[in-house]
């Protein structure tokens, strides 16, 4: 007695000239793709026009973009209450948000007047003005600059 698995084999090789015939073709057309068939009079298929963020043919898959969030700027403006180091941030009594911290990176811009200033300037009683993000309990600060 034959496995199954030979039996399959037979059955499928049998099986392909057949759905030629079922399709309208030949024999030896069986293992090819039918023609797609034509469109509906009247209905045309809407042009499509790619997304930004959506991958295009022949380019590879790491290049389609997906945009980043964007964060809530707010401005802010008052005098430095506290200096943490260690967190590398400051406290500050703003005027509209009240005493809050902003964190400071090496993405900060820190200004002096018109000119570039590093964190060692930064003193508690300086009044400073700067954008940040809108996070209540610790913002990060985009810009800060002294004022005299």
């Amino acid at each position: 007695m034959k496995s199954p698995i030979h039996i399959h084999t037979i059955l499928i090789a049998l099986a392909l000239p057949l759905t030629g015939f079922a399709q309208g073709g030949k024999p030896e057309e069986a293992g090819k793709n039918p023609p797609a068939p034509a469109p509906a009079p009247g209905l045309a298929d809407p042009v499509r026009v790619p997304n930004a963020g959506e991958i295009q043919p022949g380019k590879p898959a790491d290049n389609a973009k997906t945009p980043a969030p964007v964060a809530e700027m707010h401005e802010f403006m008052g005098k430095i209450t506290a200096l943490s180091r260690d967190e590398s941030s400051i406290t500050i009594n703003d005027a509209k948000m009240g005493e809050h911290k902003l964190h400071i990176s090496e993405t900060t811009k820190i200004m002096h007047g018109d000119k570039a200033a590093k964190w060692d300037e930064l003193k508690v009683g300086q009044k400073v003005q700067g954008t940040c993000d809108g996070k209540k309990e610790m913002s990060h600060a985009f810009t800060l600059t002294i004022k005299d």
